[in-house]
């Protein structure tokens, strides 16, 4: 197996994991806010399109100013349609790539920070969804 397949595997799963976590979520559970200091559903999934935006950047040699990034509609739907193309545009940057950096920032764009925000949304979930299992994230 070489490195670009076993990204990919990674990224692949923590995709299912995000999608998993966001099914069935409605719009009036998407502001809700665990503790003040913890962002909102709508708030990780915006993160999450910036995230695959700033990849963009550096994968074409740009730097990326954080918090630059804004979609003005956040609607629930427009925010995952948003999302699901971002992540899509970013995985194809990936694809037939080997160069190291670029795998090196896959990693660390994608495949890490998605995981690290599936935990988020997960607890998040559960706070207003307690029927609501993680397990159901690796079925």
């Amino acid at each position: 197996m070489h490195a670009q397949e076993l990204l990919m595997k990674q990224i692949e799963e923590t995709g299912n994991m995000l999608f998993k976590a966001l099914d069935g979520v409605d719009e009036s559970h998407y502001d809700y806010r665990v503790h003040e200091s913890m962002m909102t559903i709508r708030d990780h999934v915006h993160h999450l399109c910036e995230s695959y935006v700033a990849f963009l950047a550096h994968a074409n040699g740009k730097e990326h100013s954080w918090g630059s990034y804004d979609l003005p509609d956040k609607s629930r739907a427009n925010l995952m349609t948003e999302f699901v193309r971002l992540r899509k545009e970013a995985i194809d940057a990936i694809h037939g790539n080997a160069e190291a950096q670029i795998l090196f920032s896959g990693a660390a764009y994608i495949a890490n920070h998605d995981a690290y925000h599936i935990g988020q949304i997960a607890a998040t979930r559960q706070a207003f969804d307690p029927e609501w299992t993680s397990y159901s994230l690796y079925s």
